[in-house]
C-alpha cells in the first residue's frame, strides 16, 4: 500500500477525517454554492443559501464576506471590458465598486432589521426586447443576458419588504448589476401622468391581508394613511413617503404595501417606473383595504 511504502500510519487518514470533520460542512457548502444552474429555480438556489447563511453565520466576518460576495461579479474590469466601449467599461467598473458595496450595506441592513425568517425569489415576465435597451445608458458592445428578479424579505406576521434586482450569470451564480429592474448604469423613465393615461395598467398580482392594529381597534382609532410610492419594474413599491395617517395605523400600512406586488408597467416595450399615491383605510369592524393610482 501506499501509506506504508511512505511511513504513513494505516489509521491516519482516519485521524485526519475525524481532525477535519468539523469543517466539512462548511467546505461543502462553499464548494455546493459554485454548482448554481442558469435558470429561475437557480436563482431561487442562491437566495436559500444567501438567507441560510445570513441567519446561522452573521457574526462570522469571514462567512459575511464570503456571503457579500457571491452576489457581485467576481472581476468587474473584465466584465464591463467584455461588454462596453473602452472608456465607458473603465467607467462603470469603478462605479460597480462603490455602487455594489452600497447596496449589499442596505441588503444586509434589511434582513438584520426586519429580523428575516426567509427569502423568496420569483422571476419578473418582462418583453424581451425591454432588457436589451435602457433610456441614457451607455451602448453594450456585446450580447448580455440580463434577468430581473423579484426578492422578498419576509419575517414573522406581516413584516417584511421586495425589491427588484437585475441579475447576470457569471463564473457560476447570479450577480447583481442592478436595482428596480433596472443596471445601475441606466437612467430609467420615471412616470408622473395622469391617471386614464395608465390605470389600466396597474393591475394587482399580490396584496396581503392587512392586519388592523390591535391598539387601535382597543382605543375605537379608525382613518386613512396616505403615501407616496414608486412602482419598479418587479412590481415591488419602494420609496415610501407619509403624507398623512394616525400614528398608531401607520406601521401596518407600510408593512402591508411593502409586500404587495403589483404587474410592471410596460410603455412601448420599454419597462418604466411610475410614482404612485396609496390610500391604505382602516374602518371600525372592516377589513382595512388598500388603492394605488398613478399620481397626476
Amino acid at each position: 500500500m501506499v501509506h506504508r511504502r511512505l511511513g504513513i500510519p494505516e489509521r491516519f487518514p482516519v485521524v485526519l477525517l475525524l481532525l477535519f470533520s468539523p469543517f466539512l460542512p462548511h467546505f461543502l457548502h462553499a464548494q455546493s454554492s459554485l454548482l448554481i444552474e442558469n435558470s429561475p429555480a437557480g436563482i431561487s438556489s442562491q437566495v436559500d443559501q444567501f438567507c441560510s447563511t445570513f441567519r446561522e453565520r452573521r457574526r462570522d466576518k469571514t462567512a459575511m464576506e464570503r456571503l457579500r460576495g457571491s452576489f457581485l461579479l467576481p472581476d468587474p474590469d473584465a466584465w464591463f471590458n467584455g461588454h462596453f466601449e473602452p472608456d465607458d467599461a473603465k467607467r462603470l467598473a469603478s462605479e460597480y465598486t462603490e455602487w455594489s458595496k452600497g447596496f449589499m450595506d442596505e441588503w444586509l441592513k434589511a434582513m438584520a432589521e426586519v429580523g428575516i425568517k426567509r427569502m423568496t425569489a420569483s422571476p419578473v415576465p418582462l418583453p424581451p426586447s425591454s432588457l436589451s435597451r435602457f433610456a441614457n445608458a451607455p451602448a453594450l458592445k456585446g450580447a448580455a443576458e440580463f434577468q430581473v428578479s423579484r426578492l422578498c424579505l419576509l419575517a414573522r406576521g406581516n413584516r417584511g419588504s421586495c425589491f427588484s434586482v437585475v441579475l447576470v450569470y457569471e463564473g457560476g451564480s447570479f450577480r447583481i448589476v442592478g436595482f428596480r429592474g433596472f443596471p445601475f448604469w441606466a437612467k430609467p423613465r420615471v412616470l408622473e401622468i395622469n391617471q386614464q393615461g395608465i390605470d389600466t395598467q396597474i393591475r394587482r398580482v399580490s396584496v396581503p391581508a392587512i392586519p388592523y392594529p390591535s391598539l387601535a381597534v382597543q382605543t375605537g382609532i379608525s382613518g386613512v394613511v396616505e403615501m407616496t410610492g414608486l412602482l419598479d419594474v418587479g412590481g415591488s413599491i419602494g420609496n415610501l413617503t407619509i403624507l398623512s395617517g394616525h400614528p398608531l395605523l401607520v406601521q401596518s400600512a407600510l408593512d402591508s404595501v411593502r409586500l404587495v406586488q403589483l404587474q410592471p408597467v410596460v410603455v412601448e416595450q420599454e419597462p418604466v417606473l411610475v410614482v404612485l399615491k396609496i390610500k391604505v383605510s382602516f374602518v371600525r369592524f372592516q377589513e382595512p383595504t388598500v388603492t394605488f393610482a398613478p399620481v397626476n
